[in-house]
C-alpha cells in the first residue's frame, strides 16, 4: 500500500509527463510494481495493457469499463489490453487491444516504455504495462467497442492525484463466511471506483512521476463484492 508522502499540505503539483519519461528511461521503474504484485512465474499466460495519456501537460489517462457479464474482473475499471498472441510483443499487443477496444489508432500513439511485468494469479496472466502519450494530429477521442468493453473513460491525472479521491479498497464477501478484506490503493473519481491491478499501477505511476500528494491510507473505498 502506498504511504502518504511528507509534502507540505496544500502543495499544488504541476502534472506533466517529464519525470515519468525519465523513470521510463531506466530510473525507478521497479518502484511502480515492487511490493504490490509478484514477478511473473513460469506457466502464466502473457498479457499487456496500454497506459495512454492524451497530453504532455495536465494529461488524462484512458480507462475502460469491463462488461459486467464477464467471468473475471466483471465491471471493473481497467486499462485497454488483453492477451499477447503467439509471436507478438507486449507493445504490439497493447496497441492492438487499444484499437480493438477503443478504436485508438496506433499511428498516433508514442510509446514511452514498458514497466516490469507483474503476475495476476486470479486470472493466470503475467501482465506488461506499456506507457504511452497521444501524439496524433487531432485530439484523442476513444470510442468503446460494444463487443469488447461497456465504456471508455478519460480521467484527469490531477483528479487521480487529489487526496480527496484516494483511499484503500475494501471488498465484501457474499459467501457464507462473510466478512471483508482490505487491499491496496484505490481511487473514487468521476463516479468510478478504480482498484486492484489498475489502481496499483496508477499509484506507482503517480509516485514515480512525482504526481503523488499526501493522502489518507486509512480511508476506505468499498468495491464490488466477491462472490
Amino acid at each position: 500500500m502506498a504511504a502518504a508522502l511528507s509534502r507540505p499540505a496544500g502543495l499544488v503539483v504541476v502534472v506533466t509527463t517529464d519525470r515519468l519519461r525519465l523513470a521510463l528511461a531506466g530510473a525507478g521503474l521497479d518502484a511502480i510494481t515492487d511490493g504490490h504484485h509478484p514477478a511473473p512465474v513460469a506457466g502464466l499466460r502473457r498479457a499487456a495493457v496500454l497506459i495512454l495519456f492524451d497530453a504532455d501537460r495536465d494529461p488524462r489517462v484512458v480507462l475502460t469499463e469491463r462488461s459486467p457479464r464477464l467471468r473475471q474482473h466483471a465491471g471493473q475499471i481497467s486499462f485497454p489490453g488483453g492477451r499477447v498472441d503467439p509471436g507478438e510483443s507486449a507493445r504490439a499487443a497493447a496497441l492492438r487491444e487499444a484499437w480493438e477496444e477503443c478504436a485508438i489508432v496506433d499511428a498516433g500513439v508514442r510509446v514511452l516504455g514498458e514497466l516490469p511485468a507483474s503476475s495476476l494469479p486470479v486470472s493466470s496472466f503475467a501482465v506488461t504495462p506499456v506507457v504511452a502519450v497521444w501524439d496524433g494530429t487531432g485530439p484523442l477521442e476513444p470510442t468503446a467497442s460494444p463487443d469488447e468493453v461497456d465504456a471508455v473513460h478519460m480521467v484527469k491525472v490531477a483528479d487521480l492525484a487529489d487526496p480527496d479521491n484516494r483511499g484503500t479498497w475494501r471488498q465484501a464477501r457474499t459467501t457464507a463466511s462473510g466478512g471483508a478484506r482490505l487491499g491496496g490503493a484505490a481511487f473514487a473519481v468521476d463516479g468510478l471506483v478504480i482498484w486492484g491491478f489498475t489502481a496499483m499501477i496508477l499509484d506507482g505511476v503517480l509516485e514515480v512521476a512525482g504526481w503523488t500528494r499526501p493522502w489518507d491510507t486509512e480511508r476506505v473505498i468499498d468495491v464490488l463484492p466477491k462472490s
